[in-house]
């Protein structure tokens, strides 16, 4: 179980994470990468490789499908952290009333 004082610390650490520019601007990257427009280019592509080398075009299409799967949670990884740690927060709390 996770100590009060490494909680506060992972907690602030996620908060400092989500406001911090670079951050913002790993995110935009991504977006722009993986995003609506990015997915598409790189399917395209992956199908267009796949025709040339012969290659299973379903097989193909998954493992973009698999990596924007991947990459999208890492991105969205850091706010449901702190979501999930926030909502022990209020579980400690309660906890902590019933105790007294």
């Amino acid at each position: 179980m996770q100590t009060t004082e490494n909680f506060l610390q992972e907690r602030d650490e996620l908060k400092d994470l989500l406001q911090h520019p670079g951050f913002h601007r790993f995110l935009k990257m991504a977006r722009d990468e993986w995003g609506a427009g990015g997915f598409s280019v790189k399917l395209k592509h992956a199908i267009s490789l796949a025709k040339e080398r012969g290659d299973d075009l379903h097989n193909a299409v998954e493992k973009v499908d698999f990596a924007n799967d991947a990459i999208n949670a890492l991105m969205s990884w850091p706010e449901q952290r702190l979501q999930q740690l926030e909502g022990q927060k209020d579980t400690r709390l309660f906890a902590g009333l019933r105790r007294a």
